[in-house]
């Protein structure tokens, strides 16, 4: 045989035996447990880190009030503890609702370098919750109901188009054999039930952020027993998925108070308050006509108005973090006149000419789980 031919047959058989090893290193590992419906991956994120995981699946009724559900599977990724101490699986719940776990291990410079710090205490469970990423079996349903880019509208108009955009996915899904009864925050708690019991456990702690902090006070509430312990991050009570405008406001009162504390901040933002208010009475009086330029190189027309500008303003202040110092900026362009901040805004296609859409998690559980009759009053 030529030497390059020796040389290319060595490479591609060190290549295979490369990755035949990585897939093997966990299963093979004698002090590595495994459980039913696993198998050893390389978990790899969005900058290109890996660690050696497993990837698994549980099946559960998607509807357990419903004794003819189907089965939908759960998915996760596990993985495995590192530490001398053996504690209790500590499983990830994503916010959203409708995020997901396994998505969220990827980002780079995100929450990975927590799950990895985390297995020194026990296996760290990236779980996509039904409904939600890999777990996701429910099509997408894309209703004939468009919101119109160029109509003025009021906030009647919207509710309107939501409401039958609504009514039509629920008959889509059922056409569909979908139960969407089953997507809700106490079926949720119950799959962390049988994934407890499918990972052998005795008990599990849950890392819960926004929505995902929800669903652990739900889980701590009908699980009796069975949680360790509880992280918690931007807290969601079981009666607060709805937000009311009282907390908005006083979102926006701690918001200021954290400005005043840096003077230059406080000199650009003297009164956040009172600068949405005007910026809203403006567009109430006189909406925005904007082009947005598209990828394609053509432009969408749109009036924009200040009902669009609150759904940016909910959207952003869902993630203070990233999104405040942009959203404030917002605001201040807009009271001077400035379009230019906002067609940048636009270009990320908060608005196009698409129908209204909805995924059956996302869409179920909050209208599911939102707040009691009390919190209304």
């Amino acid at each position: 045989m030529p030497h390059q031919q020796l040389q290319s047959t060595i490479q591609k058989s060190l290549i295979i035996l490369t990755l035949f090893i990585s897939n093997q290193t966990l299963a093979d590992n004698k002090n590595v447990q495994t459980f039913p419906n696993e198998k050893a991956i390389v978990f790899t994120t969005m900058d290109n880190k890996t660690t050696d995981a497993f990837e698994g699946y549980i099946e559960v009724p998607e509807n357990r009030n419903n004794s003819k559900s189907r089965l939908i599977p759960v998915k996760y990724v596990r993985f495995p503890a590192t530490g001398n101490k053996n504690g209790s699986p500590i499983i990830y719940l994503s916010g959203g609702p409708g995020g997901s776990g396994i998505d969220t291990a990827k980002y780079p410079n995100f929450r990975f370098p927590l799950f990895m710090a985390l297995r020194e205490f026990g296996d760290v469970i990236a779980l996509d919750q039904r409904g939600t990423g890999a777990s996701k079996t429910a099509a997408k349903c894309v209703s004939s109901q468009t919101l119109p880019l160029t109509t003025k509208l009021t906030n009647k108009n919207v509710t309107q188009l939501y409401q039958k955009a609504a009514n039509e996915c629920v008959d889509f899904w059922q056409n569909e054999d979908v139960d969407i009864l089953g997507y809700t925050t106490t079926q949720s708690a119950l799959d962390i039930e049988d994934l407890r019991k499918h990972l052998q456990a005795k008990k599990v702690s849950l890392w819960g952020i926004s929505y995902g902090s929800h669903l652990a006070f739900s889980a701590m509430k009908e699980l009796n027993g069975s949680i360790d312990k509880v992280i918690i991050a931007s807290a969601e009570g079981l009666n607060q998925t709805v937000k009311l405008p009282a907390e908005t406001d006083a979102y926006f009162t701690r918001l200021q108070q954290a400005i005043n504390t840096q003077q230059d901040a406080k000199n650009a933002y003297p009164d956040i308050v009172k600068l949405m208010h005007k910026v809203h009475k403006k567009l109430d009086e006189n909406p925005m006509a904007v082009s947005i330029p598209q990828k394609d190189g053509t432009e969408i027309d749109m009036l924009f108005q200040k009902v669009h500008l609150q759904i940016i303003a909910s959207s952003m202040i869902s993630d203070p973090q990233r999104g405040v110092k942009h959203l404030l900026m917002l605001y201040k362009t807009l009271a001077q006149g400035s379009d230019a901040v906002l067609i940048e805004f636009l270009k990320r296609g908060y608005f196009t000419k698409a129908p209204i859409s909805f995924d059956a998690m996302s869409f179920a559980m909050d209208i599911a789980s939102g707040v009691t009759d009390e919190g209304w009053h």
